[in-house]
Protein backbone atom coordinates (compact mmCIF):
# COMPACT_ATOMS: atom_id res chain seq x y z
CA UNK A 1 0.00 0.00 0.00
CA UNK A 2 1.56 3.14 -1.02
CA UNK A 3 0.34 6.48 0.39
CA UNK A 4 0.41 9.67 -1.88
CA UNK A 5 3.43 12.10 -0.99
CA UNK A 6 0.45 14.48 -0.77
CA UNK A 7 -1.02 12.86 1.66
CA UNK A 8 1.53 12.43 4.56
CA UNK A 9 2.41 15.63 7.33
CA UNK A 10 4.64 18.36 6.34
CA UNK A 11 7.19 18.72 9.19
CA UNK A 12 6.83 21.55 10.95
CA UNK A 13 9.84 23.96 10.93
CA UNK A 14 11.88 24.75 14.13
CA UNK A 15 11.92 28.72 14.56
CA UNK A 16 14.92 29.83 16.37
CA UNK A 17 14.03 31.73 19.87
CA UNK A 18 13.98 35.28 19.97
CA UNK A 19 17.51 36.02 22.28
CA UNK A 20 17.23 37.16 25.65
CA UNK A 21 19.32 38.85 28.20
CA UNK A 22 19.35 35.03 29.82
CA UNK A 23 20.69 33.10 26.76
CA UNK A 24 24.09 31.83 28.36
CA UNK A 25 26.03 32.32 25.21
CA UNK A 26 25.56 35.46 26.13
CA UNK A 27 26.41 34.77 29.66
CA UNK A 28 29.80 32.87 28.37
CA UNK A 29 30.93 35.53 25.91
CA UNK A 30 30.90 38.48 28.56
CA UNK A 31 32.46 36.20 31.04
CA UNK A 32 35.01 35.89 28.18
CA UNK A 33 36.06 39.28 26.96
CA UNK A 34 36.04 40.23 31.05
CA UNK A 35 38.80 37.66 32.12
CA UNK A 36 41.04 38.62 28.66
CA UNK A 37 40.47 42.22 29.56
CA UNK A 38 42.11 41.37 33.29
CA UNK A 39 44.71 38.88 31.88
CA UNK A 40 45.76 41.85 29.50
CA UNK A 41 45.73 44.29 31.96
CA UNK A 42 47.88 41.86 34.77
CA UNK A 43 50.02 41.49 32.00
CA UNK A 44 51.11 44.96 30.93
CA UNK A 45 51.11 45.87 34.52
CA UNK A 46 53.77 42.68 35.46
CA UNK A 47 55.77 44.01 32.41
CA UNK A 48 56.38 47.45 33.66
CA UNK A 49 57.24 46.86 36.68
CA UNK A 50 61.17 47.84 36.97
CA UNK A 51 63.77 48.71 39.00
CA UNK A 52 66.87 51.63 38.43
CA UNK A 53 70.08 49.76 38.93
CA UNK A 54 73.58 51.52 38.40
CA UNK A 55 75.05 50.01 35.28
CA UNK A 56 79.17 50.67 34.57
CA UNK A 57 79.69 53.61 31.65
CA UNK A 58 83.17 52.04 31.22
CA UNK A 59 84.75 49.38 32.37
CA UNK A 60 85.37 49.71 36.32
CA UNK A 61 89.02 48.21 37.78
CA UNK A 62 89.83 46.51 41.14
CA UNK A 63 90.74 49.64 43.65
CA UNK A 64 88.93 52.67 41.58
CA UNK A 65 86.60 54.95 43.63
CA UNK A 66 83.00 54.17 43.11
CA UNK A 67 81.37 57.66 41.43
CA UNK A 68 78.05 58.22 39.89
CA UNK A 69 79.81 59.63 36.78
CA UNK A 70 81.51 56.33 36.22
CA UNK A 71 77.85 55.20 36.27
CA UNK A 72 74.33 55.29 34.06
CA UNK A 73 71.10 54.53 35.96
CA UNK A 74 68.73 51.13 33.91
CA UNK A 75 65.73 50.74 34.44
CA UNK A 76 65.50 46.59 34.54
CA UNK A 77 63.65 44.05 35.44
CA UNK A 78 65.49 40.91 37.17
CA UNK A 79 62.59 40.24 39.70
CA UNK A 80 64.16 38.22 42.86
CA UNK A 81 67.66 38.79 41.58
CA UNK A 82 68.05 43.02 42.17
CA UNK A 83 68.76 42.34 46.04
CA UNK A 84 72.22 41.05 44.20
CA UNK A 85 72.97 44.87 42.42
CA UNK A 86 73.74 48.04 43.08
CA UNK A 87 70.15 49.95 43.10
CA UNK A 88 70.11 53.17 42.00
CA UNK A 89 67.01 54.35 44.46
CA UNK A 90 68.42 53.69 47.38
CA UNK A 91 71.60 56.44 46.53
CA UNK A 92 75.54 55.84 45.65
CA UNK A 93 77.39 54.21 48.82
CA UNK A 94 79.96 56.94 50.53
CA UNK A 95 83.65 55.97 50.41
CA UNK A 96 83.04 52.67 48.34
CA UNK A 97 85.83 50.50 46.11
CA UNK A 98 85.38 48.13 43.41
CA UNK A 99 86.70 45.05 44.39
CA UNK A 100 86.63 43.24 41.07
CA UNK A 101 86.68 44.18 37.81
CA UNK A 102 82.83 45.22 36.18
CA UNK A 103 82.86 45.35 32.27
CA UNK A 104 81.31 48.29 30.61
CA UNK A 105 77.60 48.16 30.23
CA UNK A 106 77.55 45.61 32.98
CA UNK A 107 74.92 45.72 36.35
CA UNK A 108 77.17 46.67 39.58
CA UNK A 109 76.62 43.93 41.61
CA UNK A 110 76.92 44.64 45.70
CA UNK A 111 79.69 41.83 45.82
CA UNK A 112 82.06 44.14 43.25
CA UNK A 113 81.51 46.91 45.59
CA UNK A 114 83.31 47.41 49.03
CA UNK A 115 85.27 49.05 51.87
CA UNK A 116 88.87 50.02 50.64
CA UNK A 117 90.17 47.57 53.39
CA UNK A 118 88.67 44.40 51.31
CA UNK A 119 90.66 45.17 48.62
CA UNK A 120 92.48 42.04 47.57
CA UNK A 121 94.43 43.16 45.28
CA UNK A 122 97.54 46.15 44.91
CA UNK A 123 98.69 47.88 41.59
CA UNK A 124 101.97 46.86 40.56
CA UNK A 125 103.39 49.49 38.46
CA UNK A 126 105.63 47.44 35.71
CA UNK A 127 108.08 48.88 33.28
CA UNK A 128 107.58 47.55 29.81
CA UNK A 129 109.99 47.85 27.00
CA UNK A 130 108.92 47.11 23.48
CA UNK A 131 105.28 46.91 22.44
CA UNK A 132 103.32 47.20 25.18
CA UNK A 133 100.53 44.58 26.31
CA UNK A 134 96.61 44.90 25.42
CA UNK A 135 95.56 44.86 29.06
CA UNK A 136 97.29 44.24 32.87
CA UNK A 137 95.64 44.44 36.30
CA UNK A 138 96.46 44.19 39.77
CA UNK A 139 97.98 41.24 41.46
CA UNK A 140 96.33 39.93 44.25
CA UNK A 141 99.02 40.01 47.98
CA UNK A 142 100.66 36.21 48.60
CA UNK A 143 98.41 34.17 50.69
CA UNK A 144 101.02 32.49 52.67
CA UNK A 145 100.40 32.99 56.29
CA UNK A 146 98.41 36.29 56.35
CA UNK A 147 101.87 37.97 55.61
CA UNK A 148 102.55 40.11 52.72
CA UNK A 149 106.23 37.96 50.81
CA UNK A 150 108.49 39.71 49.14
CA UNK A 151 109.26 38.51 45.78
CA UNK A 152 112.85 38.96 43.43
CA UNK A 153 110.15 39.40 40.38
CA UNK A 154 107.02 40.41 40.50
CA UNK A 155 104.33 38.45 38.81
CA UNK A 156 101.81 40.29 35.96
CA UNK A 157 98.93 39.09 34.36
CA UNK A 158 98.52 39.63 30.95
CA UNK A 159 95.89 39.11 28.11
CA UNK A 160 97.27 39.01 24.74
CA UNK A 161 96.74 41.77 21.80
CA UNK A 162 93.89 41.79 20.02
CA UNK A 163 93.84 39.81 16.43
CA UNK A 164 94.29 42.13 13.93
CA UNK A 165 91.96 42.13 10.66
CA UNK A 166 93.61 41.22 7.44
CA UNK A 167 94.16 44.31 6.07
CA UNK A 168 92.38 44.07 1.90
CA UNK A 169 89.10 42.85 3.82
CA UNK A 170 87.23 43.31 7.29
CA UNK A 171 87.62 39.32 7.93
CA UNK A 172 90.93 37.28 8.00
CA UNK A 173 91.74 35.31 4.82
CA UNK A 174 90.06 32.08 4.53
CA UNK A 175 92.21 28.99 4.52
CA UNK A 176 89.68 27.30 1.97
CA UNK A 177 89.69 30.06 -1.10
CA UNK A 178 93.37 29.85 -2.64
Amino acid sequence: METPVLDLPAPVAARLRRPGWRDPRLLVGVVLVAASVALGSWAVGAAQRTVPVWVARDVLAPGDTLRASDLVVADVRIGAAVDGYLRADRGLPDDRVVLRTVGAGELVPLRAVGRADALEVRPVPVPLEGPRPATSWPVPPSTSGGRRRRTSAPRVRTTPAPRTAHPASSRPPSPWRR
